[in-house]
C-alpha cells in the first residue's frame, strides 16, 4: 500500500501542472495581465507601475521605443499620467476590429435596407463609433509624445500655450468683423482684439520661433500618425509559455498575488478557511450520520409504511428549492421566533451560536439526496446472496445489516463522502452569503461579483488540490474496508 500511495504521489504533480495549465488558459483568454496588474497594484496605479509589475512577472517585453519612453517618463521629460504606453496586441486588435467592422458595414450595406437591416445597421454604426474613438485616442496620445520628444516638454507647453493665444486672437478678430458689420459694440471689439493682438504679439517677442516649430512638428505627426498601423508598440506581451512558467513559480512559492482592497490572497484564505470548516464540517457529519440511520432504517423496514414514509419525504426536501428554505429558516426561526441570530459571525465559542442555523439548514437540505442515496445502496446489497446466507444461518436482523450489508455499502458511500470533502473547505456558497459567514464561499462569491481574478484562481488551484489528495484517500479507504481490493 505504501509504495502505491508514494506512486501516486509522484503522479500528482504532472497531474496539477495539468490542472494548473487549463486553468491559466482559461483565465489568460477572459481576462486581460492589465486587468490583473491592475487588480494588484489598485485602480489609481499608472500604466507605467502597471507594465513594470506584469514586466517583473514575466508577462511582458519592452522595445527599443518602449524603453526610451520609460527613461523619458522617469527623468520628466514625459509627464507620467498622461504618456500611453503601447500594447503592440492592443494596436493589432484596434486595427483588426476596424477592418472586420467596415466589412459588415460593407456588407449590410448590399443587403435589402429593411428594418432588420437598419437595425444591425444602427448598432453597428455604434461599435464602429466607439472603435474610431479608441483609434483616435490612441493617434492623439501618439502624436502630443512625439510633439513633446520633438520640442521638449517645457517647449511644447510654451508653443501650445502661443498656439492658444493665437486661437484667441483669431477669435477677438471674428468678433470685431461681426461688430463692424452690425455697427454695434465697435470699440469695445477693437480694444480686445488689439489686447489680445498685444498679448500674443509679447509672447512670440519671448519665445521666438516655438509657434512655427509646433505647427511643424504637428504637420511632420500628421503625416507620421496617418493610421493605427504606424503607431509603433512600446511593449508586446510574452509568449503563453513563458507566462505559464512564471505563473507555476509563483504557485510553488504560495503567492497568489494581492485582492483588490490589497490583502495578500494566502491571508485572506487562511482566515476564510476557518468559518468554512467551522460550518461544513459539524454539518456534513451530522448530515451523513442521519442519512446513514435512515438509509438503514428504510432497508430494514423495505416495503412497509416506514420505508414509504422516508421515501416521500426524501422526495418532498429534494423537492423544496434550497433558497426558498433559507429564507423561511431566516423569517420564521430567526426573525419571527428569535431562535437564532438572522446573520454574522463572532470568533471563539461566540461562533456556535451563529453557525446552529446555517447547519441545520444544511443537514435538511441534504437529507433527501442523502437517504435516498444511502437507501438504494442498502437495498442493493440486501439482495445479495451473502444476505440470505447470513439469515440462513441465524443471524438477526440489526448484525445482518450493520455487520454485513453496512460494510459492504462502504465503497459506494466512501466515493461519494470522498467526492465531496474537497469542497468542505470552501464550506457552503449559498449558505455563507445568506448568513454574511466570512468564509470561503463568502470570498468566493464576493470574488466572482468583483471580477477579484486572484482570488478564483487560488480556490480553483487549492480544490484541484484537495481532489487529488482525496481521490487517493478514497483508494486507501477502499483496500482498508473491502480485503478484495489491491493496491498495486
Amino acid at each position: 500500500m505504501l509504495a502505491y500511495v508514494l506512486r501516486k504521489l509522484l503522479y500528482m504533480p504532472f497531474i496539477l501542472l495539468g490542472v494548473v495549465g487549463i486553468t491559466f488558459m482559461l483565465f489568460t483568454i477572459s481576462t486581460r495581465p492589465e486587468a490583473l496588474a491592475k487588480i494588484q497594484l489598485g485602480e489609481k496605479s499608472t500604466a507605467r507601475q502597471q507594465y513594470q509589475w506584469l514586466e517583473s512577472k514575466g508577462y511582458i517585453n519592452w522595445t527599443e521605443r518602449g524603453l526610451a519612453k520609460m527613461k523619458a517618463m522617469e527623468t520628466g521629460a514625459l509627464p507620467t499620467r498622461t504618456t500611453q504606453l503601447f500594447n503592440a496586441a492592443l494596436l493589432e486588435e484596434f486595427a483588426a476590429d476596424r477592418d472586420r467592422l467596415e466589412a459588415e458595414m460593407k456588407d449590410l450595406d448590399g443587403r435589402d435596407q429593411n428594418d432588420e437591416t437598419k437595425a444591425a445597421k444602427s448598432v453597428l454604426e455604434d461599435r464602429i463609433f466607439k472603435n474610431k474613438t479608441l483609434i483616435n485616442g490612441a493617434l492623439k496620445s501618439a502624436t502630443t509624445t512625439f510633439l513633446i520628444e520633438k520640442l521638449t516638454l517645457e517647449t511644447y507647453g510654451k508653443a501650445n500655450a502661443l498656439a492658444a493665444q493665437e486661437a484667441a486672437v483669431a477669435e477677438a478678430k471674428s468678433a470685431l468683423e461681426e461688430a463692424e458689420t452690425k455697427k454695434d459694440g465697435v470699440e469695445e471689439a477693437r480694444k480686445d482684439y488689439e489686447a489680445a493682438k498685444k498679448q500674443f504679439d509679447d509672447a512670440m517677442a519671448a519665445t521666438p520661433g516655438a509657434l512655427q516649430k509646433l505647427k511643424d512638428a504637428k504637420a511632420e505627426a500628421a503625416k507620421k500618425y496617418a493610421k493605427i498601423e504606424d503607431v509603433e508598440a512600446d511593449l508586446r506581451y510574452t509568449s503563453r509559455f513563458t507566462m505559464f512558467l512564471h505563473y507555476v513559480s509563483d504557485l510553488l512559492r504560495m503567492d497568489f498575488g494581492d485582492t483588490r482592497s490589497g490583502r495578500p490572497v494566502a491571508e485572506v484564505l487562511w482566515k476564510g478557511m476557518g468559518p468554512s470548516l467551522a460550518l461544513a464540517l459539524p454539518a456534513f457529519l451530522l448530515s451523513e450520520l442521519i442519512a446513514l440511520f435512515f438509509g438503514l432504517l428504510a432497508a430494514m423496514y423495505r416495503k412497509t409504511p416506514m420505508d414509504a414514509t422516508l421515501v416521500i419525504s426524501s422526495i418532498v426536501l429534494m423537492s423544496v428549492n434550497g433558497i426558498a428554505m433559507i429564507m423561511f429558516g431566516q423569517k420564521m426561526l430567526a426573525a419571527d421566533w428569535n431562535y437564532f441570530p438572522i446573520s454574522g459571525f463572532a470568533s471563539g465559542f461566540g461562533m456556535v451560536r451563529y453557525l446552529m442555523l446555517p447547519a441545520l439548514l444544511y443537514v435538511v437540505l441534504s437529507y433527501g439526496e442523502h437517504v435516498r442515496f444511502n437507501r438504494i445502496i442498502m437495498l442493493d446489497e440486501v439482495g445479495q446472496d451473502y444476505v440470505r446466507t447470513a439469515r440462513a444461518k441465524g443471524l438477526n436482523e440489526n448484525t445482518v445489516l450493520f455487520k454485513h450489508v453496512f460494510r459492504n455499502s462502504l465503497i459506494p458511500l466512501i466515493t461519494r463522502w470522498v467526492v465531496a470533502v474537497p469542497a468542505l473547505y470552501t464550506g457552503s456558497l449559498i449558505l455563507e452569503s445568506f448568513f454574511g459567514i466570512p468564509g470561503l464561499g463568502y470570498l468566493t462569491v464576493d470574488a466572482i461579483s468583483n471580477s477579484d481574478g486572484n482570488i478564483i484562481r487560488a480556490v480553483v488551484v487549492i480544490g484541484a488540490v484537495s481532489f487529488m489528495l482525496a481521490n487517493l484517500l478514497s483508494d486507501v479507504l477502499y483496500a482498508l474496508v473491502d480485503p478484495r481490493i489491491r493496491l498495486g
